[in-house]
């Protein structure tokens, strides 16, 4: 079995994407047996990490990072799924930036950003990605 893994750079714009699904249907068309591993979106992890500690530092401007990844992702769909799967693909995002939404407010709240909490704020960008 070969392990695919695609960095934040792989997966940071449509057209790097696009490149990625070339090297997947290639590899699909040989029929090789493979497990596909995928980074967070460029840049995203670093925002998460701000998002989470501003949070903590009880400054708002958390959900505007939010919205900025949220924007980022569905920027991504709508350019690269075909119309009719993108409503169901939009709807995942959306249930995911809501959880991340409910946790940065958590950590918001209590003004506090425990390792566990950051790495699980961190994991958005892994989970959205993919």
């Amino acid at each position: 079995m070969k392990v695919l893994k695609f960095g934040g750079t792989s997966v940071g714009s449509v057209e790097s994407i696009k490149t990625v699904v070339s090297v997947l249907q290639s590899n699909r068309k040989k029929k090789k047996e493979i497990a596909v591993v995928f980074s967070a979106m460029s840049g995203v992890t670093n925002q998460l990490i701000e998002a989470g500690r501003k949070a903590a530092e009880g400054e708002d401007a958390y959900k505007n990072i939010v919205q900025t990844i949220e924007n980022k992702h569905i920027h991504a769909v709508k350019a690269l799924i075909d119309v009719k799967f993108q409503s169901k693909v939009v709807a995942n995002i959306k249930m995911l930036i809501n959880e991340l939404d409910d946790l940065l407010n958590g950590v918001y709240l209590l003004g506090e950003l425990s390792p566990r909490t950051l790495d699980t704020v961190q994991s958005f960008g892994e989970r959205l990605s993919c």
